[in-house]
């Protein structure tokens, strides 16, 4: 199972650890790590995470107060994203 990032992904994350560099660069470091250390885990468990309540098609991570959502085709994982409180909506 391979795992693709969506830019808009890309872009949020960024966002997100930008916003914490400011207070903290070893935070921003780490939080970049956990995060991508736990999308790994999705090559070998894809259907870890739990089903969207808003799209049974779509899965989400939980970590640290934030929720990565995700899609399983086939034999790749496409992350659509990430968000912290439900801030996040399916359309771009």
């Amino acid at each position: 199972m391979r795992v693709i990032f969506h830019q808009r992904f890309n872009k949020e994350l960024e966002t997100i650890l930008i916003y914490i560099y400011g207070y903290s660069p070893q935070n921003s470091k780490n939080l970049n790590l956990e995060i991508k250390t736990k999308i790994k885990t999705l090559t070998t468990a894809p259907y870890i995470g739990r089903i969207a309540s808003y799209d049974n098609n779509i899965r989400e991570l939980i970590h640290k107060g934030y929720v990565i959502p995700y899609n399983v085709d086939k034999e790749t994982v496409v992350i659509l994203g990430i968000y912290g409180a439900n801030k996040w909506s399916v359309e771009v």
